[in-house]
């Protein structure tokens, strides 16, 4: 739908409306907004059928009220009818309206001699959020008022028209428009009117929307007297509405981009409902929705459960629907990723860390866990990044806070050799490896590379030069810890000599290729840092050895560090790979359908090859630059097929589902932090971008540490002013 508006200077106007109001005049519509049409329609009620649900509705459609009315006599087809002492017509508001910013057309008219302008109020439209906003006809000085209050519209916060000759059996089109970020509004009636800037105005998310008549008015409640029709409500203020559908250039589609809106919005609109206690599981069984906390059966686990473990696990999840927000604008998805935070404030504030795993409950989150907290699969610093991403896009300092005390708590669970254990005991102010053994040092699952990150992080936050020191520590204990022959790698795990150590059964004292490129990873952050080769020198011994030691599939998943031989594990025993006995015994102890172990690519060596000339040839860091047009462009035209398929893939309810998960699933599974979600809502975030609805800036990309501090100036700190 496109709406022509032209300030202009409306004297008529100018002289009433309040101080430093703008005239401006539109093209009042021709043609109901039908469903569908622009992607900024929220909610279309046109009332031509046999109910006044909504035609159209990006939350629910269904309507209710007290005694509302069809007529048959609308604008063009049929009209509600809303009359008499305490008649009302109400929807949800959740997704319908944007409390934000938006523009609502409707038209109006009148039952009963004067019509609009008989001398009493008339309600038009209201929501509440609990603060309220509303439009109505104020009969004691004959104007239309639009704007904001607590219970009712305050001068501050409102703007008013005149209704002036107003034909008393006619309709009347009115236009009714907010954008709270830059406190201004827009009224107008027939085409005429004014806008202004107010006093601020808190954003909270409506929940209900009334047409016709009012969610409050100091104890009152008038409704309309007479009709409305052809409602029609943006999630945009009114000079954010095109006069015609946007340009799309070659490459992106408007349907496909519709489409791809309207799936992020299912997805997110499932999985809300499934958040307990602040939380979800890591997966869930399909369709009983049980929660689980990884891949196997034995891991289902009562309603009421959620997970802060894995990578994927409960912090990640609120940061999809944050990161939603950024990009779609719909203030429930804000308050899904708050609620997610106010768990993890609440928790940190009771037991000084956060758990693994919790039940929900009347009285809160309750840890699974005693006095031994996990640093492993991003268990304390993805809640501290989702806290620094909530400060980002709230502004609230109590996030800030928490995150700090957070990152606190990591610096304080280093291990004097400058390692991070698998788990921190709050009590003995000690950190364990996953068997228990005292301050040994942990790569698996991130451990090193969580806790590098937080340090540098936390840098950034603070400006104290402890948090690099820390860092330092780090840096030295990776070069001391690798392997110095025959193998040249990192172990998963290792005692506090430095000696590699068992942690699960399947996790032997070995050297580990796909697990040294998290090692490989911090050592290129330190170089980032300090320019020193010292970091430069194990990651080239290591890719030596592994063009040494490369079969035709690849590697093996350990070697054992004393004779460089291939070993698979369970049980807490090893198999030496070339040696048929073991490998028979091995697979007699693992599930029949786990597959027989096979060397695989696990590291690409080239590209550290690539990263190794780059480095010794130019500057250490990175440029982190915003995106552009072109950028952007390049990005959803190489994406759209593969956005189309997941479309296609996606369930009616919203979900993606799984057919079945690893070794020992129990079937289909789907997940509320899903790949095939942030693949779509990255799209749409680049589409918006081309299309100027998006300011061209980085928001992280929903990776955990770049949403936490999308800045350019990651890498600058003085390590590399003093060498280290």
């Amino acid at each position: 739908m496109s709406l022509s508006v032209l300030f202009s200077p409306l004297l008529w106007l100018a002289a009433i409306a309040p101080q430093a109001a703008e005239p401006f005049s539109y093209t009042v519509p021709d043609s109901p907004t039908l469903p569908g049409e622009g992607r900024h329609v929220t909610f279309v009620a046109n009332f031509d059928g046999d109910s006044l649900d909504a035609d159209f509705a990006t939350g629910d459609a269904r309507h209710g009220g007290q005694d509302p009315e069809m007529a048959a006599d609308g604008r063009r087809g049929g009209a509600a009818r809303i009359v008499g002492p305490t008649r009302c017509l109400h929807y949800a508001a959740y997704h319908n309206v944007n409390p934000a910013q938006g523009t609502v057309l409707m038209w109006v008219r009148g039952d009963g001699r004067g019509g609009l302008a008989d001398g009493s109020d008339h309600w038009l439209f209201s929501f509440r959020s609990p603060r309220m906003c509303g439009l109505y006809v104020r009969g004691a000085d004959r104007s239309l008022v639009f704007g904001f209050g607590r219970s009712s519209l305050v001068d501050e916060t409102s703007i008013s028209v005149p209704l002036g000759e107003l034909v008393a059996d006619a309709w009347h089109h009115v236009l009714a428009s907010w954008d709270l970020e830059r406190r201004r509004l827009w009224l107008a009636l027939d085409g005429k009117g004014v806008s202004a800037e107010i006093a601020d105005v808190p954003v909270q998310s409506p929940f209900t929307l009334y047409l016709g008549s009012c969610a409050h008015h100091q104890g009152s409640d008038f409704s309309l007297g007479g009709r409305l029709d052809e409602v029609t409500i943006f999630d945009v203020p009114v000079d954010a509405l095109p006069d015609d559908e946007p340009t799309y250039p070659e490459g992106l589609e408007d349907d496909l981009l519709r489409r791809a809106e309207a799936s992020a919005r299912r997805f997110l609109k499932f999985w809300a409902p499934h958040q307990m206690g602040g939380g979800w599981g890591v997966m869930y069984v399909w369709p009983t929705m049980l929660p689980t906390e990884a891949q196997g059966r034995g891991f289902v686990n009562a309603y009421g459960f959620f997970s802060n473990d894995k990578s994927w696990a409960t912090a990640m999840v609120a940061m999809e629907y944050l990161f939603a927000y950024e990009v779609l604008g719909d203030r429930p998805f804000l308050d899904v990723a708050m609620r997610t935070g106010e768990m993890y404030l609440d928790t940190l504030g009771k037991y000084g860390a956060w758990s693994w795993t919790y039940m929900s409950s009347p009285s809160g989150a309750k840890p699974r866990a005693g006095s031994k907290v996990k640093l492993q699969d991003s268990n304390q610093s993805h809640p501290i990044f989702l806290l620094a991403y909530l400060y980002r896009v709230t502004g609230e300092e109590r996030y800030l806070e928490a995150a700090k005390a957070g990152g606190e708590l990591v610096l304080q669970a280093q291990n004097p050799n400058g390692s991070w254990s698998h788990s921190y005991d709050l009590d003995q102010k000690m950190g364990f490896t996953a068997q228990g053994l005292p301050q040994g040092g942990e790569i698996n699952d991130k451990c090193m590379n969580d806790a590098m990150d937080l340090m540098l992080f936390m840098y950034h936050l603070t400006s104290d030069r402890k948090y690099l020191d820390a860092l330092l520590r780090a840096g030295d204990w990776l070069i001391e810890a690798q392997s110095d022959g025959p193998t040249y790698g990192w172990a998963e795990q290792y005692d506090k000599d430095n000696n590699p150590a068992w942690a699960r059964n399947f996790e032997p004292p070995a050297d580990c290729p796909g697990r040294s490129n998290l090692a490989l990873q911090a050592l290129r952050l330190m170089w980032y840092l300090t320019g020193d080769a010292k970091y430069l020198a194990p990651i080239e011994k290591f890719i030596d050895w592994l063009d040494a030691i490369r079969t035709d599939g690849g590697w093996w998943k350990h070697y054992d560090v004393k004779t460089g031989r291939g070993v698979v594990a369970t049980g807490n025993k090893m198999f030496f790979v070339d040696d048929p006995g073991q490998m028979a015994a091995y697979r007699r102890l693992v599930p029949a359908d786990a597959g027989p172990p096979a060397p695989r690519a696990t590291v690409n060596v080239q590209q550290w090859r690539d990263f190794l000339d780059a480095a010794r040839a130019g500057p250490a860091a990175p440029a982190l630059t915003a995106p552009t047009k072109e950028s952007c462009l390049a990005y959803v035209r190489e994406r759209a097929e593969g956005v189309a398929a997941r479309l296609e893939a996606q369930d009616a309810s919203g979900a993606w589902v799984r057919p079945r998960g690893g070794s020992g699933s129990w079937g289909m599974q789907t997940y509320p932090r899903d790949t095939n979600a942030i693949t779509v809502l990255r799209f749409i975030e680049q589409a918006r971008m081309i299309l100027g609805e998006l300011p061209l800036v980085r928001r992280g990309d929903m990776d955990p540490l770049w949403s936490a501090y999308p800045q350019a100036d990651w890498y600058e700190t003085p390590l590399r002013e003093g060498r280290g």
